[in-house]
């Protein structure tokens, strides 16, 4: 007969894996995030050059909000793995 503690290590276990999984996926989205290979509109003013950076500083605030999201389902992973080595444990008493 399963125990609750062994049910909860289980239900635990999988949600662990799942979180890890949505990470994962978050990450590799991250990863995938285009970065412009030419910044257009360059000019030179006074000796000056001055390029339009905004199509590369869009790319990191999107890679940045996907590496935040992944970091957040990394983090529900390791707690719902550490309460279900708890409740491991637990069921072995």
């Amino acid at each position: 007969m399963i125990t609750n503690s062994q049910a909860l290590s289980g239900v635990f276990g999988v949600a662990s894996g799942v979180a890890a999984a949505v990470a994962a996926y978050f990450w590799w989205r991250s990863s995938r995030v285009e970065i412009p290979a030419i910044l257009h509109g360059s000019s030179s003013i006074g000796g000056n050059t001055y390029v339009v950076t905004e199509p590369l500083a869009s790319a990191a605030r999107e890679s940045g909000r996907l590496n935040s999201i992944a970091a957040s389902w990394s983090a529900i992973a390791a707690v719902a793995a550490a309460i279900s080595s708890v409740a491991g444990i637990v069921s072995n008493l």
